[in-house]
């Protein structure tokens, strides 16, 4: 443990000297970037032995609403367009930096890095008394989206939560003792990639779940830091590659009605190349950077509230409060994912019908509290957080499965560029879902004990 944390210590220290004294970052973006690298550190070298799902979660906030702006503020500028930052540095980072810490302290009342760990020896028991089981899960994920079409929309979510059982079934496999099969791996993985990319061109959740894939053969197969930082690198590229695609093949395809294929793929990449001057041109490089700055918003915000429009003192969490717990038949009026009515009152922008975009959980706290009251609102969000990540692990010691069902429930809470109320919504209802699945099923999901 002192290892782990005096080199992600180490890590952060060396990045702030880099960027404070050779790149001539101002303080605030400095200590911004050294808060993000501070997290990547514990993300790699904690995976080995445990899930470090609390340093996913903090290192994809402090990336998106830290590391991205110090690069927008100084060095890709430039390429910021309407995501541009509308206050200055000092002011932007004082609140930033301080949402960041208060999230963090609430995580850490509960869950300590290296606090969540799968019981390998438990899980392979459970397979033993139930050899096909994971089978069953990939089956029922394959099946969820052709039965959900057969059900009224409102059961939408619970059949989204059922097509991710595919994944908790390859996880199950992995976790164990048994030796995985790669075939079915490359067959549940394989078709996410498929749909991915010639589905809805829709690629969070790609990502989101090839990040927990690696998560799950890092504790399992326990590699060298080479090789993860090997791995780390491949899979940013990926990612860099799917973002300069994706706004060329959303035009064509949503736009102008082609048909998505491995031509047009190459085509719009061999398009983006061009006219970037390279991959890794800045050119290339700069729209992409700027997109992962989520600083922007918060940035928007704060410069139009308390401006043009006063703070809500509670009354925006209560909404998203009731659009999480409420289901839809019994409000139809409640908040829709990717109220644009929301983002452009408060972030002074107007986005075009069409367009989604969030506020997230810090421009949300600035807006109903301001930055002092929004202290308290991410803490207690950090709080909740780091509360029903622990009663995961808690729970696991009968059901073993359930410790890779967190995966399943926080797969949107780790996203900051996702709506609150988005966030809170999934988390609620899939830990519902999973009380009522696992409670209706015990002699399925318990650990039996064994034969004498």
């Amino acid at each position: 443990m002192k290892k782990i944390r005096h080199s992600s210590y180490w890590v952060a220290i060396i990045s702030f000297l880099f960027f404070y004294a050779l790149l001539d970052y101002p303080t605030g973006s400095a200590l911004g970037v050294a808060i993000f690298f501070y997290w990547l550190g514990q993300f790699i070298v904690s995976m080995n032995d445990s899930i470090p799902l609390k340093a996913l979660f903090l290192m994809m906030y402090a990336l998106q609403f830290l590391m991205g702006p110090a690069l927008t503020y100084n060095s890709f500028g430039d390429f910021a367009g309407i995501y541009a930052m509308k206050i200055d540095e000092i002011e932007y980072f004082s609140v930033a930096i301080s949402f960041f810490l208060f999230l963090q302290l609430g995580f850490g009342l509960f869950i300590k890095n290296n606090t969540l760990q799968i019981d390998r020896g438990k899980i392979t028991q459970w397979l033993q008394q139930r050899k096909k089981s994971p089978y069953y899960f990939i089956v029922i994920g394959f099946m969820a989206p052709l039965l959900g079409s057969l059900f009224p929309s409102s059961l939408n979510f619970v059949f989204y939560l059922f097509n991710s059982f595919k994944y908790i079934g390859v996880f199950i496999i992995i976790s164990s003792y048994d030796t995985p099969k790669p075939l079915t791996l490359i067959m549940v993985y394989g078709a996410t990639i498929i749909s991915s990319f010639f589905g809805g061109l829709m690629f969070h959740d790609l990502l989101t779940w090839l990040i927990i894939l690696g998560i799950i053969l890092a504790y399992r197969y326990k590699p060298r830091f080479e090789i993860k930082m090997i791995v780390i690198v491949v899979f940013a590229v990926f990612a860099s590659f799917i973002q300069s695609l994706k706004g060329g093949l959303r035009e064509a395809a949503w736009d102008n009605g082609q048909e998505v294929d491995l031509a047009l793929i190459s085509e719009t990449n061999k398009s983006n190349v061009e006219a970037g001057g390279g991959f890794f041109s800045k050119v290339s490089l700069g729209p992409q950077i700027v997109r992962i700055n989520q600083g922007w918003i918060l940035a928007s915000t704060i410069n139009n509230v308390p401006l043009n429009e006063v703070h809500t003192n509670g009354a925006l969490l209560s909404d998203y409060l009731w659009s999480a717990f409420v289901p839809r038949v019994f409000d139809k009026e409640k908040l829709n994912a990717g109220d644009k009515d929301i983002f452009n009152k408060y972030s002074g922008h107007a986005i075009a019908e069409g367009t989604s975009m969030a506020l997230g959980l810090f421009t949300d706290a600035y807006v109903d509290f301001g930055s002092i009251g929004g202290l308290v609102y991410v803490f207690l969000f950090g709080l909740l957080y780091g509360f029903i990540m622990k009663q995961f692990l808690v729970n696991s010691k009968n059901y073993p499965i359930l410790i890779l069902f967190v995966f399943l429930a926080f797969i949107y809470p780790i996203r900051p560029d996702c709506e609150t109320q988005t966030a809170l919504g999934h988390l609620i209802k899939t830990c519902l879902l999973l009380i009522v699945v696992f409670n209706s099923n015990r002699k399925l999901f318990k650990l039996l004990p064994s034969p004498l």
